[in-house]
């Protein structure tokens, strides 16, 4: 009798153990940005739609990361280019208010009429519709610091 309680404990024990150890997918807040599939608007200046979504990213040059990803649509029937700076916080403060005039956070898109521009996380080759937000697994050395919230200042579409 003994042992078939030691048994079932021993049974029970790991059975919990391994549940809490499988990963749940996230859609809680990354710290303000929502993890999501799904497109949130941000704003549509002069016939520019700008939308994001914070997604998990990976690709066989990228390690595992969360990137907010950005859509830009021209509603209209004539090109148009939009121009703006991102503003980042980081950790809940500014990250780059004193250099975001600097260069690396300077962006421009031309987009024709009717055309859809969107960041689908597979390359970081396009810096204009992606933010690094954080990487989901640290390594000795590496700066954790998280995307908290984003600002597009300055912009124009002509």
């Amino acid at each position: 009798m003994k042992k078939l309680l030691l048994s079932g404990f021993l049974l029970f024990s790991l059975v919990g153990t391994a549940i809490e150890e499988i990963p749940t997918p996230s859609t809680t807040l990354i710290d303000g940005i929502e993890l999501s599939e799904n497109w949130t608007e941000y704003t549509t200046i002069d016939g520019v739609k700008i939308e994001y979504k914070m997604k998990q990213c990976e690709g066989e040059k990228m390690r595992a990361q969360n990137l907010l990803l950005f859509k830009f649509t021209n509603t209209t029937d004539q090109e148009l280019t939009i121009s703006w700076v991102t503003k980042e916080f980081r950790n809940g403060e500014c990250w780059n208010c004193d250099r975001m005039y600097e260069g690396d956070f300077s962006h421009s898109l031309t987009l024709v009429a009717g055309e859809t521009i969107e960041g689908d996380g597979t390359s970081k080759d396009n810096k204009e519709v992606y933010v690094f937000g954080n990487f989901i697994k640290f390594v000795p050395g590496m700066l954790e610091q998280t995307l908290t919230n984003f600002e597009l200042v300055d912009l124009t579409v002509r």
